[in-house]
């Protein structure tokens, strides 16, 4: 009795296909969309009907219902070509190429005829190294995914773009843009910091190498800065790199008690590599000295420090444009004295330590009168560690971000290695809402060995015209310090 009942199922719902067929052919969408969803409901295991109901759609411009019924036949039929072809160019049309390769390549497309490049002086050499694939060859979702990660980790192409273009002959042509920004947007660069007392001067792409040379200049007279920065491919080859950098800096600081200078020379060297489309990582040194004024709980001293980092991408559902990336660096270094605690300020009478000793409480010793208890910073090892897990949903036009990170410092490390939370353009822990300075001096906000901080933000784009876009939206930031903050 139930095979005659399902027999009978399927005969109808074949005769609700065909009716469909034929409405479809007349043009009676509305009449066919019902013929088809009756033999849907009759059958619900054949793929026929959510692929004509997803063609309905389609030719009705309603661009979600379509990819809903491809994807329902695919459920049935994952490798359905033609339903794949259909469901990659529905995402080609709505600009999402990672969704539109994904289904393609399942269909074994798109097949590149040739691959035009627009990008300026840089090194023809390195953009040739940089792209994972080439023509007369099926693009994948994973060369174009390495690709760009490779684009990006040169100066020159940063805001790198791989553009498809149909072409006869069901081919595409690949377009690399990767243009060099123009002197306008150079001059607004240069004076991006100038209500802040800061110059910055970039240089993108100097002699067609794919390098960066990035330079900040602060004369506030409470935050002196000098900061340089170049980064290049190591050997032409975009997979490796190389950065130097040094940083200068002159601080009054504050963290509750009497004010103190901080001074700080910093020179550092690192090997970055980017070792597939999910993966990439950096390892370097760093050399500094640092010397403090007013500040006899604090000792002037050298330090070596070694850090290694990586991010590696978890999620990526290029349908609903969401990402999901886990990140950590470890540092380890080591402190080495100047000269005694005597030497360094003269004698001092007792309880000469500033009431609130926050910026002090990293040491291993505890905190008591005279000279000799004063010693805060000594030689020896320390150790810091970070880890973050950041996501993002960027369903056009709305966008949402969330950012997961905490981090903890051991032994005795240098005062300017605690973790300061709040808006302050020399770190990116921000806490908006809360500065981290006060009158212009730092340590206005919390500060300690360890701390966790999640920042979350919603927007909409409102208005988007070439480079200028307004986005509005809410945003929320909670941190929590311990340890000395």
């Amino acid at each position: 009795m139930i095979a005659l009942l399902l027999w009978l199922a399927g005969w109808g719902a074949e005769d609700d296909f065909e009716r469909g067929m034929e409405l479809a052919r007349a043009r009676s969408l509305q009449q066919a969309r019902q013929a088809f969803q009756a033999g849907y409901a009759r059958a619900p295991l054949d793929k026929r009907f959510p692929l004509e109901l997803a063609g309905l759609a389609y030719l009705e411009n309603d661009l979600p219902a379509a990819k809903r019924y491809l994807r329902r036949a695919l459920r049935l039929d994952p490798g359905d070509v033609y339903a794949n072809d259909f469901l990659g160019s529905l995402y080609f049309l709505e600009d999402n190429p990672e969704a539109a390769l994904k289904y393609w390549n399942r269909a074994r497309k798109p097949w590149i005829a040739g691959v035009a490049v627009e990008a300026g002086s840089l090194d023809p050499i390195l953009i040739d190294r940089a792209l994972a694939f080439s023509p007369a060859a099926v693009l994948t979702l994973e060369q174009y995914r390495l690709s760009l990660a490779r684009l990006g980790s040169i100066g020159a192409g940063r805001d790198a773009r791989l553009d498809l273009a149909a072409e006869p002959g069901d081919q595409f042509r690949v377009t690399l843009r990767a243009l060099e920004p123009s002197k306008w947007s150079s001059l607004a660069g240069l004076a991006r910091g100038l209500p802040f007392q800061t110059l910055h001067v970039d240089l993108s792409n100097p002699g067609g190498a794919g390098g960066s040379w990035r330079n900040l200049l602060r004369w506030d007279a409470r935050r002196r800065r000098l900061w340089t920065s170049f980064a290049a491919p190591l050997g032409r080859n975009p997979k490796w790199g190389y950065r130097f950098h040094a940083d200068l800096r002159r601080e009054t600081w504050n963290t509750g008690g009497a004010d103190f200078r901080m001074d700080r020379t910093l020179a550092g060297f690192e090997i970055r590599s980017v070792a597939s489309e999910r993966l990439s990582w950096q390892s370097g040194f760093e050399a500094s000295w640092r010397d403090f004024r007013d500040a006899p709980a604090l000792r002037r001293g050298f330090a070596l420090k070694y850090r290694a980092g990586a991010d590696y991408e978890l999620l990526r559902l290029p349908e609903s444009r969401v990402r999901l990336v886990a990140g950590g660096a470890w540092e380890l270094g080591r402190g080495f004295l100047a000269r005694s605690p005597e030497s360094l300020s003269g004698p001092r009478p007792q309880g000469a330590v500033p009431a609130d000793s926050r910026y002090a409480s990293f040491s291993s010793l505890a905190l008591g009168t005279g000279a000799r208890a004063a010693v805060m910073q000594g030689a020896g090892l320390f150790s810091r560690l970070e880890a973050s897990l950041a996501g993002e949903w960027l369903p056009k036009p709305y966008s949402l971000r969330a950012r997961l990170r905490l981090g903890g410092a051991l032994g005795p490390a240098p005062f300017d290695e605690l973790f300061s939370l709040g808006m302050d353009r020399d770190h990116d822990l921000l806490l908006r809402g809360v500065s981290a300075t006060r009158f212009g001096k730092k340590g206005g906000g919390p500060l300690g060995r360890d701390y966790v901080l999640a920042n979350w933000d919603a927007d909409r784009e409102i208005f988007s015209q070439g480079l200028v876009a307004v986005r509005l939206g809410p945003f929320v930031d909670t941190g929590k310090v311990s340890g000395g903050a």
